[in-house]
């Protein structure tokens, strides 16, 4: 009986699992698609600046398209495929961006600086380690191998 409720159990959770990985896999789908409608905008804005190659106006627009492009994408390699690199990549390219885009005080800017060295610190020492690595699922992970 009691076997039979853990295996129930178990079954509700991986059936779960599936459902978590599938609405992740569509909203990946989703977040390319905003990135392929960002890079078709992104053209309008070169042609302008080749018409008029020295407007701030229109480079700040060319740079708040790119590090939009750069963010979905990135966005989009952490949906299909989440490790702990991918978030902490899109976190330091949205702290980039952040620092570029919108006009901000020194002190602004000082604290998005040291956010983006403690996000690379950790990402140092974060190497290998995937976003989904539970301490302990491995273990069981060799458990259910070893019992098949």
């Amino acid at each position: 009986m009691e076997d039979e409720k853990l295996r129930h159990e178990d079954k509700i959770r991986k059936t779960a699992h599936q459902i978590e990985r599938a609405v992740e896999l569509i909203m990946a789908v989703f977040v390319m698609a905003a990135v392929v409608i960002e890079i078709v905008h992104l053209f309008p804005v070169i042609g302008r600046m080749a018409d008029r190659s020295l407007d701030f106006h229109l480079y700040d627009d060319f740079l708040t398209y790119v590090l939009d492009i750069v963010i979905g994408a990135e966005f989009f390699r952490l949906l299909a495929a989440p490790d702990l690199h991918a978030v902490l990549e899109v976190m330091m390219f949205a702290m980039t961006r952040h620092m570029i885009i919108e006009s901000a005080s020194a002190l602004d800017n000082l604290l998005t600086i040291l956010g983006i060295g403690i996000l690379a610190y950790i990402q140092y020492f974060m190497k290998g380690k995937r976003l989904r690595d539970v301490p302990g699922k491995k273990k069981e992970k060799e458990e259910e191998d070893g019992a098949e």
